[in-house]
């Protein structure tokens, strides 16, 4: 068993993968985050009525049957209010203690809206669901997704050097460069979230006429 571990360990770290994981661990959380929230909100999907399904759908995919009829401009607009709505949230855990657990829920939050919104198209349309979800929603998810857990990474390791402040032997390090850091992520974060609103309405004006609700 130690020959076996002792390989793996030896693979991982002539491939990088151990050491990436070594060193990017609060960005690895960040995506299990995510990846733990899709999975149970996909699983929930098939547990919830389909009136409560319905309501949840409004919430996380701004009623994707009105969002056919809208205009390119109208579509960017929706997705990036949504976008900024989240990243602002973030941004204010990230200036809180409580910001230590509120960023990874925030994210396990952020994958259950994407897991119920697969579930969802799924057991209401069948395969076309499924199809409008991988055509249309998709490419704008995984981008959205990477922007927030970049930028998570940022708001939680902020959170936590304002919580070490409080302590009962609290830290001599300054939170600035923490702050100067978060805002900086969060520029980067805005940009991709553009690009994800551009994905969104660009991906919806090229197949939307494929699907009929």
């Amino acid at each position: 068993m130690k020959k076996l571990l002792f390989k793996t360990k030896n693979f991982l770290s002539e491939n990088d993968i151990y050491n990436f994981g070594k060193n990017n661990k609060i960005l690895i959380l960040m995506f299990i985050c995510l990846i733990i929230g899709m999975i149970v909100g996909s699983v929930s999907a098939g547990c919830i009525n389909f009136e409560t399904l319905d309501r949840l759908n409004s919430v996380f995919l701004t009623d994707f049957k009105q969002r056919i009829s809208q205009s390119g401009a109208e579509v960017f607009v929706s997705s990036l209010s949504l976008y900024f709505i989240f990243a602002l949230i973030l941004e204010l855990s990230a200036f809180a203690v409580w910001g230590i657990i509120s960023v990874p829920l925030l994210l396990v939050f952020k994958g259950i809206g994407m897991g119920l919104s697969g579930g969802y198209l799924y057991l209401v349309y069948g395969l076309k669901g499924i199809a409008f979800y991988i055509l249309i929603l998709v490419p704008g998810i995984f981008v959205s997704s990477i922007a927030f857990a970049f930028f998570g990474v940022s708001a939680f390791k902020s959170a936590v050097a304002i919580s070490k402040k409080i302590l009962p032997k609290p830290s001599d390090n300054a939170l600035w460069p923490y702050v100067k850091s978060n805002i900086k992520k969060l520029g980067y974060c805005t940009l991709l979230l553009c690009f994800s609103a551009f994905l969104d309405m660009a991906f919806m004006m090229m197949f939307s006429g494929f699907f009929e609700f």
